[in-house]
């Protein structure tokens, strides 16, 4: 934990010497200002006139903008200290869920190690730029957690709270489909349509900003490579690639339709997978859920960010330090081999896509490998289990 404690305040001494690093939190704090001067906290032009490349556009629903204005009653520099110093204190509550989830007493010592470091540092990620996804990850982990004590209502609650500021984590309610309960069914029909209730709650409230908080969210499906490895982001900029060779303009829906493919197969195997574990009705059952859950959302989420991946680094561990079939370290020192972001070009411009791919997707390349070694763990484990009519 020593270890773990020395790589995150090296990387976030220099974000208190220089707040301003804080790209995402400069941009929420802009925007509640603008919006307190009666201006659109939408538009990058109303916020800073000046540098519009020094600010990033505000993309949270309306009533967000209310949740962050008592950071704006302080001074920029204090605020995004004070706000970087609450993240610090999230982490220590992350690490205690995942501790009280997954148990992981035997690799203790090398989860700690892993976890600045996993998935290209997504922690590290989310700590230097400013997002709120570490806040995200102890709700939903704190939903996660209440979920194993049986209270499947508070662990709903959690997931809404959470996905009204970036609305895709309301996917995963999925969880109370997992055992086809009729109380958790209805539980997750409820809360999803409380929660598209409240949004078009705001949408009636504050039309004209609402208008313009779905013009900044479709933008961000522009955004590609380590910024945001999704597969939407792979599949589009493969179709580029290959109509770039090819000489030919593809239309728009081909890469939509690929991806729509492929997110509908991880769902019917993940489907099926879930299905599977309705025979294990034990705590293991639960977390094997969870974990399926976790990168199911991970590789079908047609956004998700680099800090995004903070999501998947405690099952990925219980995942790989669970597999009794295998020694653990294969697995890990695989992954490290094909970690490199030196120059392949010796090898020939026809491994450069796969280079590019690696490079860039690193992180999705590796959650689809966790997903499908979960779906084979899982059926694996519930092979000798007779299924219960």
């Amino acid at each position: 934990m020593c270890l773990m404690a020395v790589i995150i305040v090296m990387a976030v001494a220099s974000i208190y010497l220089h707040p301003a690093k804080e790209s995402d939190f400069l941009g929420f704090y802009d925007a509640v200002t603008a919006f307190d001067h009666g201006q659109n906290p939408y538009s990058v032009n109303a916020i800073s006139p000046d540098d519009q490349s020094a600010v990033k556009p505000f993309i949270y629903p309306p009533y967000t903008l209310y949740l962050f204005r008592p950071f704006t009653w302080l001074g920029f520099a204090t605020a995004a200290r004070l706000f970087l110093t609450l993240k610090l204190l999230a982490i220590g509550g992350l690490l205690y869920l995942w501790q009280r989830i997954f148990a992981m007493n035997e690799y203790r010592g090398l989860f700690y190690f892993l976890v600045p470091l996993a998935f290209s540092g997504a922690l590290i990620a989310d700590l230097r730029a400013g997002n709120i996804s570490i806040f995200e990850q102890l709700v939903i982990w704190t939903g996660f957690y209440l979920y194993l004590r049986g209270k499947t209502v508070l662990f709903g609650i959690a997931i809404v709270l959470t996905a009204l500021f970036k609305l895709t984590p309301i996917l995963l309610l999925g969880l109370l489909a997992a055992k086809w309960k009729k109380k958790e069914l209805a539980c997750g029909a409820i809360l999803s349509a409380v929660f598209i209730g409240l949004l078009a709650v705001s949408a009636v409230i504050w039309p004209d900003l609402f208008a313009h908080f779905t013009k900044n969210a479709h933008g961000l499906t522009g955004e590609h490579g380590e910024a945001n490895p999704s597969t939407l982001a792979l599949v589009t900029d493969a179709m580029h690639w290959f109509g770039a060779k090819a000489r030919l303009t593809l239309p728009a829906i081909v890469p939509l339709a690929i991806y729509a493919l492929l997110a509908a197969g991880a769902l019917a195997v993940s489907v099926a997978t879930a299905c599977r574990l309705r025979r294990m009705e034990s705590r293991q059952g639960d977390l094997w859920r969870i974990c399926l859950l976790c990168f199911a959302f991970a590789v079908i989420a047609p956004r998700f960010k680099d800090y995004s991946y903070i999501l998947l680094i405690a099952p990925a561990f219980y995942l790989l330090s669970s597999c009794k079939w295998m020694n653990p370290l294969l697995p890990f020192s695989g992954l490290l081999l094909i970690y490199s972001y030196g120059n392949l070009q010796y090898f020939g411009k026809a491994l450069e896509p796969f280079y590019h791919a690696q490079r860039e997707y690193y992180c999705l390349l590796l959650a689809w490998t966790l997903w499908a070694l979960c779906c084979y763990s899982i059926w694996r484990e519930t092979r000798r289990i007779p299924h219960e009519l």
